[in-house]
This record gives C-alpha cells, structure tokens and sequence, in this order.
C-alpha cells in the first residue's frame, strides 16, 4: 500500500487550510495511508473546519515546545531538528513520499539532514525571479542556489511553485527539468459560510451607507498594516466621513505597540474597528460581504496571497500595489485596483480619491482555483 506523510509544524495562517483541503481529498482516496504529522494545537484549531472521517488517516501530533524552541535556533541549526523529525516519522511509518507545506523553510539543507529513503514534494510561495533586478549579486545567488539546489537530487520529486505557472515553466525549460510545477492558491468554499453583511454592520454599529475598508489575516510590518494607519492620518476629517476601516486578525509582535498606539489616537478623528485575534473563516466571510474594498498594500510582492480568493469569492475589490507577483495576479484576473506603491501616501489618495467601488467578475479565479484542484495537483493522491 503507498503511504504519504504530510509534515507541518506550524499551524499559522495558510497552513492549516491546506491540511483541511489534503485531508478531505485524502479521505477519498482509501486505497492511500496518509499520516499528517503536525502541531500539537491541532485539537484545539481544527473546529474551524469540518473533518471527514476515514480509516486511512493518521494523526502525529509534534511537540509544540520543541518547535518553538528550535525557532530561536540558528537557521541551519533549526533545519536539521525539522528535517530529522521528518525524516524519522518517514521511517518510522515506512511512507513513499513526505510532503512540505512549506519546504522553502528547508532549503538548500533539506538533502543533509533528511535521511529516509522517500521522494520528497513541497510547495514554495515565494517566487525569487520577480526581484532579480532589484537585488544585488550576493542575494541573487543565494536565492537562485537555494531554489536549483533540488535539481541535482534525486530525492526531491516535485517543487510546486504556488499560482504561478509562468515560473514554473520558465524554470523547466532555463535547466532542462520536469520538477517544478504550478500549483492553485486554493479559494475556500466560502459560499455555504456566507452571513449577511447588512447584519454585520449592525451588529458593529456602522451604518449601512458606510464605506468599509478591510484589511485582514496576519498583521504585521510586510503586510502594509502601519501605512494603512499612517495613509489614515495624513487625510482629513472630511476626507474619512463616510468611511470605516476595519482590522481583523493576529498583531504581530513586530507592530503591536505602534498599531496599538496609532489606533487609539485615530480612533477620535476616523472610525476604526479592530479584531485583534484568530478570526474564523465564517467571521472573515461575513467581514467580506459587509467591506466596500480590500485593502492589501504588502511591502513584499513576490508571493501569491490568499486575499485573491476572498476578493474574487465575494466579488470584492482589492487594492495591492501594482508591482510583481501580487500586481500580475490581480490584473491578470481583473480582480481590483492597482496601486502606484505601498506608502502612505498612496493609500491615503486611493482612500481620498475613490468615492464608489464596484464588484468584480471573479468567476474565472474561482473556477480555477478550487480547493479540489489544488489537491489533486499535488499528485498525492493518484490512485
């Protein structure tokens, strides 16, 4: 029998989505063992979503104090604990393959501390090629050689490049290679989570000809959160009738004193709501149907985002800076506005300067992005 190990210390953000999507596909594939080695919290996350139950998948709950511990380690240090553990669930259950949600996080070291004898697949968000330019000969060569470095082995057997099939062909083609291959950004089926959003912004006292602009998920320094704030304080009163600007999600540590000491001084001159915590997919949904716009003004640019798919599910605008990956995915699905950069000083004249937002055709993404395809398209579970 073939037997897959996914392996994911972290449940952040993105990660435990793509768990959920791997875990119903793997429930529908009885002919497979799959082993899901991931954190311990995972009890505790995991009512945020609904879990088929199957005979072929197993739990392997990770130390969490030992993941975070290895966090603080040096990089290569913390590579070779990760990898080891890997590498040791994969001979322990005897599995043909061991998959990363994230395997950028252990490369180019992954070969030397991952042991077993299975292929190894992962995904890779971050997509070196599109700040070649802008980086300088020392960092051009450490990303290039930590993404070829899984040419030469044998060992890795696919590298998914996440919503970019561009890349993906370009890198097969430049090195002669089959390994890379484009992988979905998976939207949610958030259509059976939908509330009413009229509801919602009573429920938060916002009257229903308001404005809202949303900005969501892990707040923090490359996210544009603070410019967000700033872009806020450089308009005028009149300039911010009419409008609310609501946060919802974790404050990273790098930001929470300035974003907290920012909110509460704009909070007498704009109106502002904030939700600093985890925030369930029905919340997020219900914040969706409720916001004008999306606000997305990240400082790197170089990845997918998981904002696309709220934007095209909800018909929603989203406002990103019209630069690199991020700017190449909305304007290639029409799916917002595209903004000269992330400063402040930009955000604050698309908020001054956009009076009326209209929906956007987001069918095309949805349809190509479902969470199906980005199972399938891992090849974990050919039967």
């Amino acid at each position: 029998m073939n037997k897959i190990l996914i392996f994911e210390p972290f449940l952040s953000g993105h990660r435990l989505e793509y768990i959920h999507h791997l875990h119903e596909e793997a429930a529908k594939t009885p002919g497979t063992q799959y082993y899901f080695a991931v954190s311990d919290q995972f009890p505790y996350l995991k009512e945020n979503y609904l879990w088929s139950k199957a005979d072929n998948i197993f739990f392997l709950f990770l130390d969490s104090r030992h993941t975070q511990c290895l966090l603080r380690k040096s990089k290569v240090r913390r590579i070779a604990g990760l990898a080891g553990m890997a590498s040791g669930l994969s001979k322990q259950y005897g599995v043909n393959e061991t998959f990363f949600i994230c395997i950028a996080e252990y490369m180019p070291w992954l070969p030397l501390f991952f042991r077993a004898r299975s292929a190894v697949s992962g995904i890779i968000y971050y997509i070196y090629l599109y700040e070649w330019k802008s980086k300088g000969l020392f960092a051009r060569m450490r990303d290039a050689l930590t993404l070829l470095s899984v040419i030469p082995f044998r060992k890795y057997r696919h590298i998914f490049m996440l919503n970019d099939p561009v890349a993906a062909i370009y890198l097969n083609k430049r090195f002669a290679t089959r390994k890379f291959r484009c992988l979905p950004d998976p939207c949610l089926p958030l259509a059976e989570l939908k509330n009413n959003g009229g509801n919602l912004k009573e429920s938060l006292g916002i009257s229903a000809e308001t404005k809202i602009f949303l900005h969501f998920g892990s707040m923090s320094y490359r996210k544009g959160t603070l410019n967000i704030l700033q872009a806020i304080a450089l308009l005028p009163e009149e300039d911010l009738e009419g409008c609310c600007f609501v946060f919802a999600g974790r404050v990273n540590d790098d930001i929470k004193a300035t974003f907290h000491a920012l909110t509460g001084a704009l909070k007498e001159r704009a109106q502002i709501r904030v939700f600093d915590t985890f925030c369930t997919t029905a919340f997020l949904s219900s914040l969706c149907e409720a916001c004008s716009v999306i606000l997305a003004p990240y400082g790197n640019t170089s990845f997918s985002s998981g904002v696309a798919g709220y934007a095209a599910s909800f018909r929603k605008p989203v406002a990103v800076p019209g630069e690199k990956f991020i700017g190449k995915l909305v304007k290639r699905y029409r799916l917002g506005y595209l903004l000269r950069d992330n400063s402040a000083e930009t955000i604050a004249g698309f908020i001054k300067n956009t009076r009326t937002f209209r929906p956007v055709d987001g069918t095309r993404y949805v349809n190509t992005h479902t969470a199906s395809d980005f199972a399938q398209k891992t090849l974990l579970f050919e039967s």
